[in-house]
């Protein structure tokens, strides 16, 4: 019996009371109180700063342009909205003449693999090795 209690207490230290099914309104927020609060790591790395101008590269970059003059996939930075939650952007992947995509920050995120504005050569796209 005192293996289970062990395994029991052990299970409601890692869980948030609020949350048990079978509750009332009202005790969910009598236990919210008691609840701890849950601490949201992110690794340093994971989180790229997006900066107007900056130019950052695809988690697995790939080949885009003419087949005479490849290049990167890499995207450039136009315009960030004024709540920093929407981004606008130009990529050799653009057609000409088209709108420039906006999406959201956090898709733009899960894409970008890393800030490669440093050494960029200036007013063109790196090319892509054959």
């Amino acid at each position: 019996m005192t293996a289970e209690l062990d395994a029991l207490y052990a299970v409601m230290e890692n869980v948030d009371p609020a949350t048990w099914p079978g509750l009332t309104v009202a005790q969910r927020c009598a236990l919210g109180r008691f609840a701890k609060p849950v601490v949201m790591e992110f690794p340093v790395s994971s989180v790229l700063e997006l900066k107007v101008g900056h130019v950052y590269r695809a988690k697995r970059p790939a080949r885009s342009g003419t087949i005479f003059k490849p290049v990167y996939n890499d995207r450039m930075i136009v315009w960030v909205s004024a709540w920093g939650n929407e981004v606008q952007y130009d990529s050799p992947s653009v057609s000409i003449g088209r709108k420039l995509p906006i999406v959201s920050k956090e898709k733009f995120l899960s894409w970008a693999g890393k800030d490669v504005t440093e050494g960029y050569p200036k007013s063109e796209w790196m090319e892509y090795p054959r």
